[in-house]
């Protein structure tokens, strides 16, 4: 019985950690990408919602819906383990990674997006000029 409680409570202490790793990349995200504060406000609502979804459905799942006074410490305690270890560096490695991937983007859309823009706008005036 302690052993399988044991179990429980390691399963929600990564749960604590993944709940953690996904806030990380919202985080990340809104370096990169500069947001107001409705839309802040949004994906934060969209994490509550995605995260209590999940933590229900853990819930379900492994511990048959049956709540335990250790499951909120746990989750917790999986969260602070990772936040004062950890996540500093997996956001300075997604925003990394994200910036490339922004760089990329906006490199494709100046130096090959903007002459097809200029080509597609120069056919159509001849269009127009040759029926008149």
């Amino acid at each position: 019985m302690i052993q399988n409680q044991f179990w429980l409570f390691v399963i929600y202490f990564i749960c604590g950690i993944i709940m953690s790793v996904f806030l990380d990349l919202f985080r990340s995200t809104r370096k990169v990408i500069k947001t107001n504060r409705i839309v802040t406000y949004i994906e934060d609502l969209i994490y509550w919602i995605i995260i209590g979804v999940f933590i229900i459905y853990i819930i379900f799942k492994i511990n048959y819906g049956e709540l335990r006074v250790y499951i909120p410490f746990a989750i917790i305690t999986g969260s602070l383990l990772y936040f004062f270890t950890i996540s500093k560096y997996i956001i300075k490695f997604n925003v990394f990674v994200l910036s490339f991937f922004k760089r990329i983007i906006n490199l494709f859309f100046i130096k090959i997006g903007n002459p097809v823009y200029i080509f597609i706008i120069n056919i159509k005036k001849l269009v127009k000029n040759r029926k008149k």
